[in-house]
């Protein structure tokens, strides 16, 4: 069931809400490692955000984040591949 005023990903916002370890990538952490968290967390609906105002803050600014870093360079691709399941 959706929170009120909010489409998706409300539960970021909520005070207990802790990100699952598979979804933490360190600094030993690659392309594909960055990729995958970044599909598995919602990259598809980041790209369609119309009204930012319907979608937890906490999760924007982790998505932002990590898009940001993954555009940026910080990710170097290395043996491993990641394939979107579709």
């Amino acid at each position: 069931m959706l929170k009120q005023g909010y489409y998706k990903f409300y539960e970021w916002d909520d005070a207990a809400f802790v990100l699952p370890p598979d979804y933490q990538l360190s600094d030993n952490s690659d392309l594909a490692d960055a990729l995958k968290v970044f599909y598995l967390t919602g990259g598809y609906d980041f790209f369609n955000v119309n009204n930012p105002k319907y979608y937890a803050s906490h999760w924007l600014d982790f998505m932002g984040n990590l898009y940001k870093k993954i555009v940026e360079g910080k990710y170097i691709s290395a043996e491993k591949h990641f394939v979107i399941p579709l």
